[in-house]
C-alpha cells in the first residue's frame, strides 16, 4: 500500500513526458512483477510507440499497429484491458497484461506490461494497473500540452520559423551532444538584417 500512495504522490511532478513514464515505470516495479514495458499513444487511428523499456525494448519500441490490430490495437478498440493475452511477434515476451488509458471517454493511450511465460500476471496485478491509470493518463496529457506550449512558444508568430530563443536552445543540445560523443562542431554567423526587414516590411 505504501508503494501505491507513493506512486500517486509523485507521479506527475515532472512536465517531462519521458522522464513522467521513466519515473512511473521504476515505481509500477515495486508493485508488479514485470520483465518489459510498452507504452503507446494513440494518434489519428495509430498506436505510436512512447516509452519501452526492460527485456527485448528495440522489438517493444518499433511495435506500431492501427486501432483493432494487435493485442495493443484491440485493448483500445474495445476500451477494454487484457489480462495475459498472447503477445504475437515480440521473441521471448509470451504474456502481456494491457490497459487503455481513457480520458474523457476517449483512449489516449495503451500500456503494457510483458512476462516471458504464459499467464504470470493475476487479478491484483491488473486491479493494481488500473488503479494507477488514470493518474497515469492526468500525467501524460499534461506533460504533452507542456511540450506542445514549448514548441510553440519557440516559434516566430509572424514567420513561423524558430525565433532567437529557440535557436539557441537547439544549438546548446547540439554542442553539448557534440561534446559527450567527441564530435568536431562548426558554428557559423550569417547576418540577418536583410532577412529582418523584409518580415517588418
Amino acid at each position: 500500500m505504501k508503494e501505491l500512495c507513493d506512486l500517486f504522490r509523485t507521479l506527475g511532478d515532472s512536465l517531462d513526458l519521458d522522464e513522467t513514464l521513466s519515473h512511473f515505470d521504476r515505481e509500477l516495479r515495486r508493485l508488479i512483477e514485470y520483465r518489459a514495458i510498452s507504452l503507446h499513444l494513440l494518434e489519428d487511428g495509430c498506436l505510436i510507440p512512447a516509452y519501452a523499456a526492460g527485456e527485448d525494448f528495440q522489438s517493444l519500441a518499433s511495435l506500431e499497429g492501427e486501432l483493432g490490430d494487435g493485442f495493443l490495437g484491440r485493448a483500445a478498440r474495445d476500451h477494454r484491458p487484457i489480462l495475459n493475452c498472447h503477445a504475437e511477434g515480440l521473441g521471448q515476451m509470451e504474456t502481456a497484461l494491457v490497459a487503455p488509458l481513457e480520458r474523457s471517454g476517449t483512449v489516449t493511450a495503451v500500456i503494457a506490461l510483458y512476462q516471458g511465460r504464459p499467464n504470470l500476471f493475476s487479478e491484483e496485478d491488473l486491479n493494481t494497473l488500473l488503479a494507477v491509470a488514470p493518474k497515469l493518463t492526468t500525467s501524460i496529457h499534461n506533460a504533452r500540452e507542456h511540450q506542445a506550449a514549448q514548441g510553440m512558444a519557440g516559434l516566430d508568430p509572424l514567420t513561423g520559423v524558430l525565433n532567437t530563443r529557440a535557436m539557441f536552445h537547439h544549438l546548446d543540445a547540439e554542442l553539448a551532444r557534440s561534446r559527450a560523443f567527441i564530435y568536431p562542431s562548426r558554428c557559423s554567423s550569417v547576418p540577418s538584417m536583410a532577412w529582418i526587414g523584409l518580415c517588418r516590411s
